[in-house]
């Protein structure tokens, strides 16, 4: 499994909102969340700026989720489905395209 990539595994709004600094400071890394939760209220706008922050880095972030979509944000269905995204994205890096 690649080193680059930090995983958080959340079970609910309280714990991103609680872990959110965190996760911000691990922006330099591939990052995968998964929200085991479905009420998305209050926390877009933070995955947006996580997502941002990571894409300015050069960096994949993905949401693990069966119920959250959004074109401006990465989700998979499954983690593994998220590891295949970041690596086709680091191979995409890695090309320059």
């Amino acid at each position: 499994m690649n080193s680059n990539i930090k995983i958080f595994n959340l079970k609910n709004k309280d714990e991103f909102l609680l872990n959110f600094k965190s996760i911000k400071r691990n922006t330099t890394f591939n990052i995968i969340i998964t929200l085991n939760f479905n009420d998305f209220d209050k926390i877009t706008e933070r995955l947006f700026e996580l997502s941002n922050l990571s894409r300015q880095n050069n960096k994949s972030f993905v949401i693990v989720n069966s119920i959250f979509h959004n074109e401006n944000i990465c989700v998979a269905p499954t983690v593994k489905e998220a590891h295949d995204i970041i690596e086709i994205e680091e191979i995409e890096r890695d090309l320059l395209l």
